[in-house]
């Protein structure tokens, strides 16, 4: 038997026109529970049921011997242990130097039931990815839509020379703001696009964690006293030595710190809290938000997924914030986490990178620049 056929995924055998098999590979045994001396030379009414035994010899010979093949044949074979073994038969006829023989192939009813369910649940990915695909071009478009909008529109009316000067004021400051956000639309669709390809590089260096996040939160500051937020930190004294690339752990911080500030309403309150925890550097950031939903808290982290009981079409975006911030904090071998009791009840984030030994490590850190 040929070695690559002894190892096939279904049964083979070759069965003379006398009804005797002369050969069968190994899958065959395994599914008749039979050693080679049982099936070997000896008749296919050995291991055929009784009425596949008649069905054969009334159907589907004569059909071997009229057409030379057979498709997609039912028979019912009988195991070494005296179980039903229900197969599918696909069969051809041939003549050669010591007589016509029949080649089977035989596949358990198990094994097809189990490979149409994997034809069916990758076609079902495929529509699945494919829809995906159109649902998330249109989203996209409509994300880049809006702020380009707003920024045509206001334009026009600029050039117009009709406008008095609050209006002009107003108009730049709505130009200016819809080009952020569009920077960030894009920027966003860049990093994700460089994740999945494996294209983002992190120079990894030994640094001050809290002067990065020290950093972060002075910038954020304009943006939570405009809502009337109030930010709560909770900073340890001394320097938190983590290795890491300073642009992009100062990103994963913008993201986390941002996300809590948008999903805060006015007056809430967001803390900020980083701390050493068995060899981790922690940064805990926690909210009196929205919160998230016990249904969508799983799908926190991946791609294009937005919470919608939550969001508002103000607050959108394309999702991906929190899947680039969680692919960051793993290339500096970290993690994050996301936890909530549930709409309204505010959301806590929790990131947590190795840490260094500050005393070895003092002169090598380099504080973010401010």
């Amino acid at each position: 038997m040929d070695p690559l056929l002894d190892a096939a995924p279904f049964g083979f055998l070759v069965v003379r026109d006398d009804g005797h098999v002369e050969r069968a590979n190994r899958t065959l045994l395994e599914m008749l529970q039979m050693a080679p001396e049982r099936l070997i030379g000896r008749h296919v009414d050995n291991f055929l049921t009784a009425p596949s035994r008649i069905f054969y010899q009334s159907h589907v010979f004569p059909a071997l011997k009229l057409q030379g093949e057979v498709h997609e044949v039912y028979l019912s074979l009988a195991t070494g242990n005296g179980a039903e073994l229900p197969v599918l038969v696909n069969a051809a006829r041939r003549e050669d130097a010591g007589g016509p023989r029949s080649d089977w192939a035989v596949v358990a009813m198990r094994h097809r039931n189990e490979y149409e369910n994997l034809i069916l649940e990758a076609r079902r990915l495929a529509e699945d990815a494919s829809r995906a695909k159109d649902d998330f071009l249109s989203f996209v478009s409509h994300e880049l839509r809006a702020p380009l909008s707003a920024i045509k529109n206001w334009t026009a009316l600029l050039a117009g020379g009709q406008l008095d000067p609050a209006q002009v004021k107003r108009g730049l400051e709505a130009i200016e703001r819809n080009v952020n956000l569009q920077v960030k639309l894009v920027e966003d669709l860049l990093d994700h696009a460089r994740l999945a390809t494996g294209k983002v590089r992190v120079d990894l260096a030994p640094l001050d964690a809290r002067s990065v996040l020290e950093s972060v939160l002075d910038g954020m500051e304009p943006t939570a006293h405009a809502k009337g937020i109030g930010v709560e930190q909770d900073l340890p004294a001394g320097a938190m030595a983590v290795s890491a690339d300073t642009e992009r752990l100062q990103q994963v911080f913008w993201n986390v710190l941002s996300n809590a500030v948008k999903f805060t309403p006015g007056h809430g309150r967001v803390s900020v809290a980083m701390r050493r925890a068995q060899g981790w550097i922690e940064i805990v950031v926690s909210d009196t938000g929205k919160g998230i939903t016990p249904e969508f808290l799983p799908y926190v982290f991946e791609s294009f997924r937005q919470d919608e009981a939550r969001i508002s079409r103000a607050e959108g975006g394309l999702g991906l914030g929190m899947s680039i911030t969680r692919q960051l904090v793993e290339l500096h071998g970290g993690t994050v986490a996301a936890a909530s009791e549930g709409l309204g009840k505010g959301a806590t984030f929790t990131i947590r990178l190795p840490s260094l030994e500050v005393g070895a490590l003092t002169k090598a850190i380099r504080p973010f620049p401010a």
